[in-house]
């Protein structure tokens, strides 16, 4: 009777502390699901960079810099920028066909007697520099004038639209 007495109201002890009603594990779940929620939301928030902000940010390449102020010197100077959006399946279509670009292109050398030159590797082309599932903005900027000493030039900037880092800058071609 005595072990009885002691496990009942050990047993009542125990469920006293830790008794929890319904109403409260409901409010602790909806609460605990927002807060996941808003979490998520947060770091969904920064999603690919917009456009101006990739122009923005494809300013502070040298060559860029280097253009505006040639351009700006003159009177007569203007530039213009064109961007493309490269998302991450477009980049994984480029990657399969700068590959067999790669291959036949090494394979002309060799038969032509140009092995000389050396192969050509995937570190020549910015797409095997992208990481997986990210995606580009690929910005062509065109610098020129006009006159007697009109020269016109473009060159590329290619800025990953996750992390707004600078990948490559390639030239384009140069006008005289």
């Amino acid at each position: 009777m005595c072990s009885f007495i002691w496990f009942k109201v050990y047993y009542n002890c125990g469920v006293n502390y830790l008794r929890v009603s319904v109403e409260k594990v409901i409010v602790l779940f909806v609460i605990s699901v927002f807060v996941v929620t808003a979490i998520i939301s947060i770091s969904e928030a920064n999603g690919p960079i917009t456009r101006e902000e990739a122009i923005e940010i494809s300013k502070n390449a040298e060559e860029v810099k280097h253009g505006l102020a040639k351009v700006g010197s003159s009177e007569t100077g203007w530039f213009r920028i064109d961007a493309y959006y490269c998302n991450s399946s477009r980049i994984e279509e480029l990657k399969i066909l700068r590959e067999q670009d790669i291959e036949e292109l090494n394979r002309w050398r060799r038969e032509q007697g140009y092995a000389w030159f050396g192969n050509v590797t995937k570190d020549d082309y910015w797409e095997f520099k992208v990481p997986e599932v990210h995606s580009v903005w690929n910005l062509v900027w065109a610098f020129g004038g006009y006159g007697a000493s009109a020269e016109f030039y473009t060159l590329g900037v290619i800025v990953n639209a996750e992390t707004g880092a600078i990948i490559s800058v390639y030239p384009g071609v140069i006008f005289l």
